[in-house]
């Protein structure tokens, strides 16, 4: 199967100015998801942008994968739903794929064995897959009474719909027919419309990854002896 990766991003953000490539860590935010999704199983990562800025950025950082295709996002659609993407990318493509999958940049904590699994979840008549975090909460009667047991649920967490080819032609939406859901961290449901959102997402990305580091044995150590010594 061939699997196509879409990545749109935005010139304009109506809540964080700049969001799509405003600085996360140090690395533009769609730098996050863009780099996952290189890696994965994915056989092209088509990015859909009119930004000249995102456009050079990547021509110019990400020369080294010829695995990358800047396409044009019409205007038109730029303050449009996923949908529109999805359908003006199908309309306009040459390209052979059997499956989707929409990376949403505003997610910086998708991981490549979340594209994976999303693009292994879609057999058994599963038309689509889409990620989402499990959540629990107490249920209220309209009483104003509890109810005995907690709620276990999952919520999606805008980070990646995948769905066939056949799917979308024949109009079904990113949640399918037959939907498989991949669950991911909790931290990923968090939302990037407020700047205090933004600071609670980048402090809880720099947890996650000094949590995920190893200490290793070091093997080499390179250095530059001019004006390292001296």
């Amino acid at each position: 199967m061939r699997h196509l990766g879409l990545i749109p991003l935005m010139a304009h953000s109506k809540t964080i100015t700049g969001k799509d490539k405003r600085k996360m860590l140090g690395r533009p935010l769609f730098c996050w998801i863009l780099t996952e999704a290189i890696y994965s199983k994915l056989d092209k990562v088509f990015v859909s942008t009119n930004d000249e800025w995102i456009i050079n950025f990547i021509e110019t950082h990400f020369s080294w994968t010829s695995k990358i295709q800047i396409i044009s996002r019409s205007k038109a659609n730029e303050n449009g739903t996923l949908q529109d993407v999805v359908s003006e990318f199908s309309e306009n493509t040459t390209e052979d794929f059997d499956t989707l999958s929409v990376l949403l940049a505003t997610n910086p904590f998708t991981r490549v064995k979340d594209i994976n699994r999303c693009l292994e979840a879609m057999v058994d008549g599963n038309d689509c897959a889409t990620t989402v975090t499990t959540t629990s909460r107490l249920a209220w009667t309209a009483e104003g009474d509890a109810l005995s047991k907690t709620s276990e649920f999952q919520i999606e967490n805008k980070a990646i719909y995948s769905i066939t080819k056949q799917a979308i032609e024949n109009g079904t939406s990113l949640t399918g027919n037959a939907t498989a859901t991949v669950e991911m961290d909790s931290a990923s449901q968090l939302n990037l419309t407020t700047e205090t959102q933004w600071q609670n997402t980048e402090h809880a990305l720099a947890m996650q990854l000094i949590s995920a580091k190893k200490l290793q044995k070091i093997k080499y150590l390179v250095l530059d002896v001019d004006g390292v010594f001296t």
